[in-house]
């Protein structure tokens, strides 16, 4: 989106993931069901916003989320002071006030135990965070308990055969769902969709089949 761009400009990464991506000349379609007709129920598009109102002249740049990653992780190699360490997991801190530095932080990985001094820990490891877990923090916010969130990848040519747009949302009570390009050409475009708590994980894979 927009908002995140502009953030990726600052850091100096906006090219490549322009260069990357597939634009959004579009905007967001919502629609209904195909087996409800398909109808086009609003849109959001760019050509009804004013020249210059916008910084871009796009609604945002669609690439999936490991080629994201694999930008970042090429320019942060780049920085002298970065280094990544793989393999290893995080199993505790153990902090001490007044000192240089602050922060002791336990891994496990092959060799066993390592350990790593800092004066701030991040904790950037989802909303599943054993660094924030391990400090008591919470995750606020709002989980919905009656389904799960399904997120897939799809080889199918949408815009050909259902006349979808870039970016679409399938309004339904029951059977709603996001379906957009995840980049440029074949690349697959992502199908996100809520299967009821009550189906089984076992059997999610036939209910994405279905």
């Amino acid at each position: 989106m927009p908002v995140v761009l502009n953030e990726f400009e600052k850091i100096g990464i906006y090219d490549d993931i322009v260069k990357a991506g597939h634009k959004n000349q579009e905007g967001i379609t919502f629609r209904k069901l195909n087996a409800q007709g398909g109808d086009v129920l609003a849109q959001l598009k760019m050509s009804f916003i004013p020249k210059d109102a916008a910084k871009y002249n796009f609604a945002g740049i669609h690439l999936g989320q490991q080629n994201v990653a694999k930008i970042l992780l090429d320019h942060c190699t780049q920085q002298k002071t970065f280094k990544i360490v793989w393999g290893h997991r995080f199993a505790g801190i153990v902090q001490q006030e007044g000192q240089s530095p602050q922060v002791t932080v336990t891994c496990v990985g092959m060799a066993g135990e390592a350990f790593f001094t800092c004066d701030y820990l991040i904790g950037a490891d989802g909303a599943g965070s054993s660094v924030r877990r391990s400090q008591c923090i919470p995750f606020e916010g709002f989980t919905w308990q009656d389904f799960r969130f399904v997120a897939s990848n799809v080889k199918y040519d949408f815009e050909k055969h259902g006349g979808f747009t870039t970016a679409n949302m399938i309004i339904d009570e029951e059977d709603w769902a996001v379906i957009a390009r995840t980049g440029p050409g074949d690349a697959p475009w992502r199908v996100a969709f809520g299967v009821r708590t009550s189906v089984p994980e076992s059997e999610i894979l036939a209910q994405i089949a279905m």
